[in-house]
């Protein structure tokens, strides 16, 4: 997997169409959503058990769709595409900061962040800076395991960062709980950095200051769309 490249070096537009997730039951998680993204930022908003963090699972191309199609740059079909090829998607044009914290136990801060560092190759000096402005750099030879929420999220949301830097779409799943006032405002300043009109950014979250950053307000319940609320009409 690692030898194939990406047919797709950025991605510029996604068009989601009558997309719905069943369960094993037939309950849906999304029902017949349908919606566009282009560059900006776009805050999903809702009740848990919306259907936010399923979105974006199909949107990372790792959760197949019941029905409906994702469409990239008006000419590919995401889920048309065998398993390896979107695997090289997500790797080369894809960054997806996940809800959970997951590392690889075994290794320390700095190891589990220059694993993503190594990947991206960006420099030494512009993961220290990330560091520090989050607050953990005094932490880099600490155990994952030994990490406090807040610090779990901190490092969660360097390695999705760094990732992003290289990337044309970028999810975030509450990217801020956990995190004390001023990391917050860290993180929220760090996302409206990356929004340089060259990447579609789409933020699942509970987080009212995070609307600020919405280009786009899309609110879901119960799986389905509810309302999508454009800034200027904010």
């Amino acid at each position: 997997m690692s030898g194939l490249r990406s047919p797709i070096a950025l991605i510029k537009h996604v068009r989601v169409e009558n997309l719905s997730v069943s369960y094993p039951g037939g309950a849906k998680a999304l029902d017949s959503i349908s919606l566009e993204l282009e560059p900006g930022i776009y805050v999903l908003v809702g009740p848990n058990g919306a259907g936010k963090t399923t979105l974006l699972d199909v949107l990372a191309g790792i959760r197949v769709p019941s029905k409906g199609r994702v469409v990239l740059n008006d000419t590919t079909s995401f889920y048309g595409l065998d398993e390896r090829t979107r695997a090289s998607i997500r790797r080369e044009t894809i960054a997806y900061m996940l809800q959970e914290d997951i590392f690889i136990e075994y290794l320390n801060v700095i190891e589990n962040i220059m694993l993503f560092r190594n990947i991206i190759n960006i420099p030494t000096e512009t993961v220290n800076d990330l560091m520090m402005k989050l607050g953990i750099y005094g932490l880099r030879n600490k155990p994952v395991t030994e990490l406090s929420g807040g610090e779990k999220k901190k490092v969660n949301f360097i390695r999705s960062y760094i990732k992003a830097l290289t990337s044309s779409l970028v999810l975030l799943d509450e990217p801020t709980s956990n995190l004390d006032w001023e990391s917050t405002e860290t993180v929220r300043e760090l996302i409206r950095e990356l929004n340089t009109g060259e990447r579609i950014i789409v933020i699942a979250t509970h987080d009212i200051k995070l609307l600020e950053l919405g280009d786009s307000i899309v609110e879901l319940r119960a799986g389905k769309l509810e309302k999508i609320t454009k800034k200027h009409n904010i």
